[in-house]
Formats: structure tokens, C-alpha cells, sequence
């Protein structure tokens, strides 16, 4: 049992790591696309779906919720995670740091601040059933 949940654990590591990648990554793509002429920059879906996940987050800081992901990854891990292999050791290295909540709280208003800010700069394109014929 103990391998299977590790396993789990690890799976839900790396999701974490993914929807953190994203979140990260997708606004630079954004000015860079924009700038570029990249269509998909514009996806109604891709932006709504940044704009949310950055607003969750930046929800769990200020109501002081754990995000989901860690607390479940916490629970299904069986043992300290030195001894669970080379990739969780880093990944935790990358996603998790020892600063003060209000840190993290801050960073992230000010990060989901730039998302609307640039959804509303960079508009995205409303799929074609919603736009005004």
C-alpha cells in the first residue's frame, strides 16, 4: 500500500508542478504572443482558465486555505520525502519556500493583479457564439 500511495502522492507532485508552470509561465507568453501576433494568445478558454486559477490561488493566500494539492499530497505521502526519489526531492525544492505568509499573500494579489490587468490589455477573443452579429 505504501508504494501505491507514494505513487500518488508523486502524480499529484507533479500536477502541482504543472498548474504552478502554467500559472507562471502562461503571462510572459501572453505580452510575448501579443507582441508577436500569436493568435492563440487570444483563446477565450486559455485566458479564462489563467485568470481562474490565479484568482484561487491568490483566494486560499488571503483566506489562509492550504491549497488542496499540497494538503492531499501531505495526507497520501507515507514517509518524509527525503526518502521518496530525485524528482519529488526537487520538485519540492522549486514549488515549496520558508517565507512568512504574508510574503506569498502579497506576491500573489500583485501577480493575479497583472493577469487582469493584461486580460484587459491583451483581450481575449470571445468564442464565436458569444460575439454580436
Amino acid at each position: 500500500m505504501r508504494p501505491l500511495l507514494s505513487s500518488l502522492a508523486d502524480v499529484i507532485l507533479v500536477l502541482h508542478a504543472i498548474v504552478v508552470l502554467f500559472n507562471v509561465a502562461a503571462l510572459p507568453v501572453i505580452w510575448v504572443g501579443h507582441l508577436r501576433g500569436w493568435a492563440f494568445v487570444r483563446n477565450f478558454y486559455f485566458r479564462v482558465v489563467h485568470l481562474l486559477l490565479i484568482g484561487v490561488v491568490a483566494a486560499e493566500s488571503v483566506f489562509g486555505i492550504w491549497c488542496p494539492l499540497t494538503t492531499w499530497e501531505d495526507a497520501l505521502r507515507p514517509e518524509p520525502l527525503h526518502q521518496n526519489g530525485f524528482i519529488a526531492h526537487w520538485l519540492h525544492q522549486l514549488l515549496f519556500y520558508d517565507f512568512p505568509a504574508w510574503v506569498f499573500t502579497v506576491a500573489y494579489l500583485l501577480f493575479f493583479l497583472l493577469v487582469v490587468v493584461t486580460f484587459y490589455i491583451v483581450r481575449p477573443q470571445l468564442p464565436t457564439y458569444c460575439r454580436r452579429t
